[in-house]
């Protein structure tokens, strides 16, 4: 233990028992910026939590408040009474009194004044004067009598009206205190101060959770400096017109700390140092000074004991902890110099690039600015002020103090006025005079206003008092149940707060006064089955919280819409193009038995009818309301199709216009069109149109012309309901690349049976209008396939099964095509007048710099090769007079370059090349 800590308990014994050896003690100090190893500083974030909770016990120490802090407290008095419980009353011990007064109140973490809780709060603030009387909310507890008056402490005596959604449990309650009265002898009066200095005075001489110092031992002419100096006021930083004073004090005093550890921590709030010294404890801010003595080799007697700087006690990064009310009055961190500084680089360098980081704590600082300045003042004290020394003085030394600042020169270390700050005197038998000195240094003490307080970030707690409505979804369904179809009322509830335990549904059908139960549970679907079509049903729901608080009823009236009605029409149906992407959207259909979404195309773009398209993606489920597909020129169809297959009776529309791609180079087509010269399975071709085959021909009619009907050739109700065209040849690209492969086809729908009564068949099987709205039918439909390989298509290549192609980008070296037909009408087919596919390639470029040529020919190799070269384009970089280059043997593959002098002989070079072309060889 410092031999300084035990003044505290007997000043003059401690000198003595130290400094036998030399005679007398004159002075030591402690200071802000001293590390004493047995110090035990309190976890600064463990600190701030706990000052901000409700403690339970009868023997917790009360603390000091200095300045302003937000804190929690300790019950000492917890209470029921009334009918059923009705009130509960606590007594929370805030501080020692007398404080300046009690502010805002908080119920868990919510101010309150204006809150949800303050119907339900009765509070009496008690600042702990001596003669208070008992707290009159406290009077009504039936154990709280008139003689329990906690003379001098500050407390809150509360009255809880129970409330179930305002309590579920004793809430955490903090209060906003502004803390002790202190004695100010500039003034001689007592009153409210932040001044650490008078905080410091009051802790040592307050004889209740104080040292009890006599004031004779107080040296207030130095007391009263380190006062006006922490008053001295800055801009927080520049440009901001806001004033502050250089050092505040805003915390809490442990008393069940040592004294020590206290006065310390107090310390470091105003980079305080405190000397004792001819019998009285003084107090001087760390801070530059003029020189009152000079030590010279008149009055050294023999050397100078030097100590250099450690790398223990050098820093270049300060982390300084304080009490941010910014952030809840948590921990929060201020680092200087700051990261990316021109200070950070250079206390690197001087480092060897090696961290040397301090974190310094400081539990009575609540300001960002007042942090800096003191993680600065560290930073640089522990760089240029590291230094101590130690040397013999003859009796004229006595005249000097402990915390002076006293210039030594000395012709040994060569020095000349260099200025130092005496630590510790003592006095030997024969007067001479023990003299420990530290560095000083004036560039570390001025104020740094050079960068304003970053915003803090705060967490933002929910009002579990204000739960919001939730969110309602209500549709209805038709499900098979006992093989019947039912319509079943379906209730989406959803809700953002994560607090919320349980929600509970329930509905009413029109006309009815009782709500049916629907349910309760955490979140997700509630249902109620056997409703009526038709029907309105009103659907409400709210939500649980975990304290049993409970949010308004969110109310939806829906009506079912049961098991008949086609689904709505797609609204709002819009495509945009990105490259070779088409991006559909529109708004969601929010019919009740909605199940999927039909794609269509067809490449007409003006009068395009919706038979005569194509699907390109059959079923995209529900909620969908948007989709990527590959890019065609053309019209773009949306149809909803509920759960018994009906689809909405008017598709929705839109219209793209491809540009060329950009990018893209054409390399093979093939063109099926008119002749369709492929492989045909139940197909026909004639007149330049492919089509669905039929078993009986119009010349194949058995009785007369006029019995038929329809049209020529229709088939008598007998069209295939599939059938495939191979393409007549395979795409060969002599290697494997991956290829963009676009199909283009146009489409149309026949249907043979054109009036309601040449329709065969029930009624009902019929889709569309009456009378046959052919626009509207989706019964015939052409699926374009691909089949790929990586091997020679005139060998015995593997080519992979077919898949469903519409556009899209391949790995192969050969590529083959099919068309499906299929209707599912007997009387319809769909008519293909139109069927190309194309592959393209991509733009590729390669480039290399600084390529050396050598003294001959230099081959370029591309890896891989290019399926096009477009051109070689060379940049040579130390070309002299009458150099040149020749290119050769440029291909796919590669190049040879050979550069030449004036005298056509071949020279080294170094140059840089960028070839271009299309398609890219893969590996």
């Amino acid at each position: 233990m410092s031999w300084f800590k035990s003044f505290f308990t007997n000043p003059i014994k401690a000198t003595k028992d130290a400094f036998d050896y030399v005679g007398d003690v004159l002075g030591d100090v402690i200071s802000w910026a001293l590390d004493i190893p047995d110090l035990e500083m309190p976890d600064l974030d463990d600190l701030a939590r706990g000052s901000m909770v409700n403690k339970e016990s009868n023997v917790e120490p009360i603390p000091v408040i200095y300045g302003t802090r937000r804190v929690g407290g300790t019950r000492v008095f917890v209470e029921s009474s009334g009918s059923n419980n009705t009130y509960l009353y606590i007594a929370i011990v805030l501080c020692e009194g007398e404080v300046e007064s009690i502010g805002e109140i908080f119920i868990d973490d919510t101010a309150l004044t204006g809150s949800v809780y303050a119907p339900y709060v009765s509070v009496d603030r008690k600042v702990g004067t001596d003669n208070q009387t008992a707290s009159a909310v406290l009077l009504d507890a039936p154990s709280w009598s008139a003689t329990d008056t906690l003379s001098g402490i500050a407390y809150l005596g509360l009255r809880l009206t129970f409330n179930q959604d305002a309590f579920s449990r004793i809430p955490q309650i903090t209060a906003i205190v502004n803390g002790r009265k202190v004695f100010d002898p500039r003034t001689s009066t007592t009153g409210f101060s932040k001044n650490p200095a008078l905080c410091l005075r009051d802790y040592l001489t307050n004889t209740r959770y104080g040292k009890g110092l006599d004031t004779a031992l107080i040296d207030d002419t130095s007391f009263n400096s380190a006062a006006t100096a922490c008053e001295e006021e800055y801009e927080t930083y520049a440009g901001s017109g806001v004033n502050i004073d250089r050092f505040e004090c805003n915390g809490l005093v442990d008393t069940g700390r040592t004294l020590f550890d206290n006065v310390k921590m107090l310390l470091n709030s105003m980079q305080g140092m405190m000397p004792f010294q001819d019998g009285k404890y003084k107090l001087i801010i760390d801070d530059d000074y003029a020189s009152t003595f000079s030590f010279n080799t008149d009055n050294i007697i023999g050397g100078i004991d030097i100590s250099g700087v450690s790398k223990k006690s050098r820093y270049n990064k300060v982390v300084a902890k304080f009490i941010n009310p910014d952030a809840n009055y948590q921990a929060d961190t201020v680092i200087w110099p700051e990261s990316g500084s021109t200070d950070e680089a250079t206390f690197l360098s001087e480092d060897n690039n090696i961290v040397l980081e301090k974190q310094a704590d400081l539990p009575f600082v609540t300001n960002y600015y007042q942090a800096r300045n003191l993680a600065k003042t560290l930073c640089l004290e522990s760089r240029k002020a590291g230094m101590k020394i130690g040397f013999t003085a003859d009796s004229s030394a006595i005249k000097c103090a402990v915390g002076d600042i006293v210039t030594v020169t000395h012709p040994t270390p060569a020095w000349t006025d260099k200025k130092y700050r005496i630590m510790r005197m003592s006095i030997g038998f024969d007067a001479t005079v023990e003299i420990v000195a530290a560095e000083h240094d004036a560039t570390i003490y001025p104020w740094v206003d050079d960068k304003e307080q970053p915003a803090a970030v705060q967490t933002s707690l929910p009002d579990p008092l204000n739960i919001e409505p939730v969110d309602l979804t209500v549709t209805d369904e038709l499900r098979s149940f006992n093989q019947e179809a039912i319509s079943v009322l379906v209730a989406e509830v959803t809700s953002a707060d994560q607090f919320v335990e349980r929600i509970e549904v329930q509905a009413q059908k029109s006309g009815e006064t009782v709500f049916i139960n629907m349910g309760q549970a955490s979140s997700g679907q509630f249902e109620l089955h056997n409703v009526e079509d038709g029907e309105t049903y009103s659907v409400r729901a709210r939500a649980f919280n975990s304290l049993g608080v409970r949010s308004d009823f969110t109310t939806v009236e829906h009506e079912v819409i049961g098991k008949t009605a086609p689904p709505s029409d797609v609204t709002n149906f819009s495509v945009n193009i990105i490259r070779d992407e088409a991006h559909l959207s529109w708004t969601p259909v929010a019919d009740a038995d909605l199940s999927h979404y039909v794609i269509r195309h067809s490449s007409a773009t003006t009068g395009a009818i919706y038979s005569d398209s194509r699907t390109i993606y059959d079923k995209l489920s529900r909620p969908a309301n948007n989709i990527v597909v590959p890019a065609l020129t053309g019209t773009y169809f949306i149809k909803a199709v509920d759960k018994l297959g009906l689809s909405s009776l008017t598709p929705a529309t839109s219209v793209a216009i491809i540009e060329e791609l950009k990018g893209y180079n054409f390399v093979q087509t093939s063109i099926q069109h008119p002749d369709f010269n492929g492989t045909k399975t139940n197909l026909a071709a004639t007149g330049g149109e492919l089509f669905l085959d039929t078993t009986v021909n119009f010349d194949d009619v058995s009785g007369d012309f006029d019995d038929a009907s329809g049209d020529f050739d229709g088939g008598f109700g007998t069209v295939a309901t599939s059938g495939t065209y191979d393409f007549d040849n395979v795409i060969d690209l002599g290697q494997v690349f991956t290829s963009h492969v676009i199909a283009e086809v146009t489409i149309s729908r026949r249907q043979y049976a054109n009036t309601f009564d040449e329709t065969t068949g029930l009624f009902d099987d019929r889709e569309g209008n009456f009378d046959g709205d052919v626009q509207s039918f989706d019964n015939t439909d052409v699926e374009l396939q691909i089949s790929t390989t990586e091997g020679d298509p005139s060998g015995s290549p593997t080519f992979t099964d077919y898949r469903r192609f519409i556009a899209g980008d391949y790995k192969a070296r050969a590529l083959r095509f099919r068309a499906i037909l299929t209707s599912s009408d007997a009387e319809a087919s769909p008519i293909i007048t139109a069927l190309k596919v194309t592959v393209d390639m991509p733009d590729r470029s390669v480039a290399e710099s600084d390529v050396q040529s050598g003294a001959g020919a230099k081959v370029i190799t591309f890896s891989p090769a290019f399926r096009g070269l477009q051109g070689v384009g060379i940049a040579a970089q130390n070309l002299q007079s009458g150099d040149y280059y020749q290119i050769t043997s440029k291909s796919e593959t590669g190049f040879t370059i050979t550069f030449y002098n004036s005298s056509d002989v071949a020279i080294d070079r170094t140059f840089d090349y960028v070839a271009k072309g299309y398609g890219e060889v893969a590996a």
